[in-house]
């Protein structure tokens, strides 16, 4: 008796691949919206923290 094995995913497989991946993502997306928030804050304060040193200066003088 021969049986015939097919190979692939089901749909149910393939269903729970998808929700795992949505899952993922709805976790990883406010992270790394936070990340991008912060990178762009800490290069604002690189451009001016040498206006500010300028600035300390002229006072203090």
């Amino acid at each position: 008796m021969k049986h015939s094995m097919q190979k692939g995913f089901t749909l149910i497989e393939l269903m729970i691949v998808v929700a795992i991946i949505g899952i993922l993502a709805a976790v990883a997306l406010p992270a790394y919206s936070d990340y991008t928030a912060r990178s762009q804050a800490t290069v604002a304060m690189a451009e001016i923290t040498p206006g500010k040193v300028q600035a300390e200066e002229q006072i203090a003088s």
